[in-house]
């Protein structure tokens, strides 16, 4: 069982995404948050074993929730969820120590597997990753 906290501004994404992880057989979600600072505590008590991150789009520093949660937790993987994941993203995405960049169009199972995954250490890209935007 992999256990997650999901970070999302967007409530209605945030909602469907937490059903989405619900009815995953192998996956306990934690927590839904729309904002890191509260889901720090959270994240301090329970170790997850990966944090799903949405971020509409990949800023040249990096998400600074990205940032903030490497910072603190630097050995916890944060998988990003891309409203558009471009192969420059992913490329960036890992250069500042996410654990993976997907695309918003990633089907459910696709998700599961590669939290799954990024929570072993391996890194993750979904299928939809283009050349150009």
């Amino acid at each position: 069982m992999t256990s997650v906290v999901l970070i999302s501004q967007l409530k209605l994404l945030r909602e469907g995404l937490q059903r989405l992880l619900e009815a995953s057989e192998d996956v306990e979600l934690l927590g839904a948050y729309g904002e890191v600072e509260d889901a720090l505590p959270e994240v301090r008590a329970r170790r997850p074993d990966v944090i799903l991150l949405h971020w509409r789009a990949l800023a040249a520093a990096g998400p600074p929730p990205l940032r903030l949660l490497a910072q603190e937790f630097p050995k916890l993987p944060v998988v990003l969820l891309l409203n558009r994941a471009q192969r420059s993203d992913v490329e960036a995405a890992q250069r500042r120590g996410a654990a993976g960049c997907l695309d918003l169009r990633v089907d459910a199972s696709y998700l599961a597997d590669a939290l799954r995954l990024a929570a072993t250490g391996q890194f993750v890209a979904g299928p939809y990753v283009t050349n150009t935007g």
